[in-house]
């Protein structure tokens, strides 16, 4: 039942604030930007997240945890960054004039409701529910679907295109690995606002052609990532 009520309690309850909160701030310009990028969904997931798994599960079981896991998550998720910046340079044309301005904001916002509030609830909650009744490598892969799916049909980088939703299903088990090698997420939430607003709002967005490609070695660069992160023996998982 804790499973159950891990994964549906914030869809529900983030439905229904998005619902109410679009009608409230639907006049009011200063609620656009979290409007039109899905921020209140977002922002709903994680807080309804951080509450149920605060009264189920301490901090540290639910992943929040600093020191020596935050800095070996960032380490591995940096790896993702790094290959998934390089794989944009080379298959999407660089425009010498592209310039964007609020990255302040969108930084915020990228680490804020993008990475922490998702990751809270697929990598938090939601992991720490699955382990209760499966196996740690279960947690993992089912935890990194549901930050896929997530992922594809709530950033603000997902596009509509074959490879678009292999991509995000890769990128959450990349994440979901990390996740049960260190037992944190808090350094892959930072390396993933990072990688966004990097790849997505320093460099200009393209045509959905060019961006076939992008997610396709990108996918292969995560892949061969998983292979070497993947546990080999019990003490490899931290959950």
């Amino acid at each position: 039942m804790r499973v159950i009520q891990a994964l549906l309690w914030p869809i529900v309850i983030a439905a229904f604030l998005s619902a109410i909160g679009g009608q409230l701030f639907i006049y009011n310009e200063s609620f656009d930007f979290l409007i039109t990028n899905n921020g209140l969904i977002l922002g709903a997931l994680g807080l309804v997240s951080l509450i149920v798994g605060s009264r189920w599960y301490s901090y540290a079981e639910l992943g929040i945890r600093g020191g020596r896991p935050l800095f070996a998550g960032f380490g591995f998720a940096f790896l993702g960054w790094i290959g998934f910046l390089i794989a944009r340079l080379i298959s999407v044309e660089i425009d010498a004039n592209f310039v964007r301005g609020g990255l302040g904001i969108t930084y915020l916002f990228l680490l804020i409701f993008e990475a922490i509030c998702v990751q809270l609830w697929t990598f938090g909650l939601l992991f720490r529910a699955l382990n209760e009744r499966y196996s740690p490598l279960a947690s993992a892969i089912f935890s990194g679907l549901a930050f896929g799916f997530a992922g594809f049909l709530l950033f603000q980088e997902s596009f509509t295109t074959r490879l678009s939703i292999l991509y995000f299903v890769v990128w959450g088990l990349f994440y979901g690995i990390i996740r049960l090698r260190t037992g944190s997420w808090l350094g892959i939430a930072l390396a993933q606002s990072l990688q966004t607003l990097t790849a997505w709002h320093l460099l200009p967005r393209t045509d959905v052609f060019s961006l076939g490609y992008l997610y396709g070695i990108s996918g292969i660069i995560y892949i061969i990532v998983i292979w070497r992160l993947f546990p080999k023996t019990e003490a490899d998982f931290r959950v």
